[in-house]
Parts: structure tokens; C-alpha cells; sequence
């Protein structure tokens, strides 16, 4: 009679150790798409602020009398109207 409750002592047991686990899977699932969320939203901000600082080196470019730093601006603008006409397409799409 005693391996029946020591059987049921571990059946209990583990019942209870894999509702502790599944909860703790669940938890972990939500973890994950809340750090989805932060990675991408980071990540936008990321592409944001790269944009931003070609911006600033293009006004810097600008600013700069010589040579190359026009060449460089040229570019600069050339790639941005580039960037745009992408974009216009892909809207008409």
C-alpha cells in the first residue's frame, strides 16, 4: 500500500512541476513578444537616426567650400531622391 502513495506522492509532484513549467513557458512566450516589440520599435529608431546623421553630413558637406565635399553632397542627394523615388513606386504599387 505504501508504493501506491509514494506513487501518488510522485504523480502529485509532477503534475505540479509541469503546471510550474508551463506557466514559466508562458511567461517566457509573452517575454519574447514584448522584447519583439522593443527590438523593432528600436530598430526604427535606429533607422531614424541614421537618416538623421546623413542629413547632418550632408549640411556639413554643404557647408564646406571645397571640392569633394560638394561631391560628397551630390552623392548625398543623389541617393536620398533615389531613396525617395523607391518609395513613390512602391506606394503606386
Amino acid at each position: 500500500m505504501s508504493h501506491v502513495l509514494d506513487l501518488k506522492k510522485k504523480i502529485t509532484s509532477l503534475v505540479a512541476n509541469y503546471q510550474n513549467t508551463k506557466n514559466e513557458n508562458l511567461q517566457l512566450r509573452n517575454d519574447k513578444k514584448e522584447m519583439t516589440k522593443v527590438i523593432n520599435r528600436l530598430e526604427g529608431e535606429v533607422k531614424i537616426l541614421t537618416k538623421r546623421v546623413e542629413v547632418v553630413d550632408l549640411v556639413q558637406g554643404v557647408d564646406l567650400k571645397d571640392k569633394d565635399a560638394m561631391i560628397f553632397a551630390r552623392k548625398r542627394v543623389n541617393n536620398l531622391i533615389r531613396d525617395i523615388d523607391k518609395c513613390i513606386s512602391l506606394l503606386n504599387e
